[in-house]
């Protein structure tokens, strides 16, 4: 399944509002079947949300916002890269 990060303008929003959006996020992804709600970052000082989704078309993507009255700025597929492969092959970092 596809990953996508998403950059929401939340300028102007108080945390309660951020809050009830993301409560309508998750009731409405009820209605796309393949799309879930991963992860988001507040990043406070450039007034962004950036959240990480999985979904099946930047289309389906846009239609769960509109209908969440979420702000849905830039979308973009992206691949998912963990530490732990890094880990496994070099091991932990030591204390100096």
């Amino acid at each position: 399944m596809p990953l996508y990060t998403i950059v929401r303008d939340v300028a102007g929003l108080s945390d309660g509002e951020i809050d009830a959006a993301g409560v309508r996020a998750v009731i409405c992804a009820f209605e796309y079947p393949g799309l879930r709600w991963i992860r988001s970052y507040l990043d406070r000082d450039q007034q962004e949300l950036l959240c990480l989704y999985q979904a099946d078309t930047v289309a389906q993507i846009r239609e769960h916002a509109e209908r969440a009255r979420i702000p849905a700025g830039e979308i973009r597929e992206v691949e998912e890269i963990v530490p732990h492969p890094h880990i496994a092959a070099h091991g932990a970092p030591t204390a100096t």
